[in-house]
């Protein structure tokens, strides 16, 4: 069982901030914020599923890129950021690197 994250309680509770005008009850997120930070597999790509339903899905990729955010936002994981040099702040060398073509190393 996964431990409730404080970046996930964060992000529940900051949804009406980083997504005004949307109703934060119609927010996949706000529901199970924990299965947006999970180091496991299953929970990543359900997260991922459910972001593709979601009403703030381009404003939450843009904040998870411009925050430079760890876990699912807005569908993409910390991998798809660092692509578009867009890597968390707090990087850990080896973690999430990629060569030159975009791959996992």
């Amino acid at each position: 069982m996964n431990r409730a994250s404080p970046a996930s309680s964060v992000l529940a509770q900051s949804a009406p901030v980083l997504f005004p005008g949307i109703d934060p009850r119609r927010l996949p997120c706000t529901r199970k914020p924990d299965l947006w930070h999970s180091t496991r597999c299953g929970d990543k790509e359900r997260a991922r599923e459910l972001c593709g339903r979601c009403p703030a899905l381009v404003q939450c990729r843009q904040a998870g890129r411009e925050g430079r955010e760890f876990g699912i936002w807005g569908g993409e994981d910390e991998r798809d950021r660092n692509r578009l040099g867009r890597a968390p702040l707090c990087w850990r060398p080896g973690k999430y690197d990629i060569d030159r073509r975009g791959l996992p190393r």
